[in-house]
C-alpha cells in the first residue's frame, strides 16, 4: 500500500488544515469560515487536497447518535467509500501519517473523528467550539482513540 500523503504532498495538506483553524462547529455542514461539524470537515480537507471527489453526502445523524447506535456510521461511510486502509492504533504513535482519519468513540460507537497533522496532533471540531488542532495523548482522547485510517492512492 501507498500512503497518499507523502513528503511532496504534506504542504497542501497542512495548508488547507490551516484554512479551517477558528471555523466554529455548525452541525451538518462544511462551510469555511461559517460553520462545520466534524466529518464534514474530515471530508471538505480529504477533497480540496485531490483525494476525495466532490459531491460525497455523509448520512444523516444526530448529534448524541454515539450514544444510542449500536453501529458507526462513521465508521460505515469511511469503510464504504474503500479510499482508506484500517491501521492499528497500538501504541497510539506508531506509525502516525498526516492525513491519517483517526475516529474517536463518543457514547457506544465511533462517534467524532479527526485528521492527523503530525506525529501527536490532530484536527477536528467539537459542539460549541471551533475548528483547532489537539494532542492524541491528551487524556480526553488518548481513551478515546478507537482506528485510524489511512488514505491509499487511487
Amino acid at each position: 500500500m501507498r500512503r497518499y500523503y507523502t513528503k511532496a504532498n504534506q504542504p497542501a495538506l497542512l495548508q488547507e488544515v490551516a484554512s479551517w483553524i477558528g471555523t466554529p462547529f455548525h452541525d451538518h455542514a462544511g462551510i469555511k469560515g461559517a460553520g462545520v461539524d466534524c466529518v464534514h470537515l474530515a471530508l471538505r480537507i480529504y477533497q480540496a487536497t485531490g483525494f476525495l471527489p466532490e459531491g460525497l453526502v455523509f448520512p444523516d445523524y444526530t448529534l448524541d447518535g454515539g450514544h444510542h447506535q449500536t453501529e458507526s456510521k462513521v465508521i460505515a461511510f469511511v469503510e464504504g467509500l474503500g479510499r482508506f486502509a484500517a491501521q492499528s492504533v497500538k501504541p497510539a504513535t506508531a506509525d502516525w501519517c498526516p492525513g491519517d482519519l483517526l475516529g474517536f468513540t463518543i457514547g457506544k460507537v465511533v462517534h467524532h473523528v479527526g485528521v492527523a497533522v503530525d506525529n501527536l496532533r490532530f484536527v477536528h471540531v467539537l459542539q460549541s467550539n471551533r475548528v483547532a488542532f489537539s494532542s492524541v495523548l491528551d487524556s480526553t482522547w488518548i481513551k478515546r482513540l478507537a482506528c485510524k485510517y489511512r488514505p491509499q492512492q487511487a
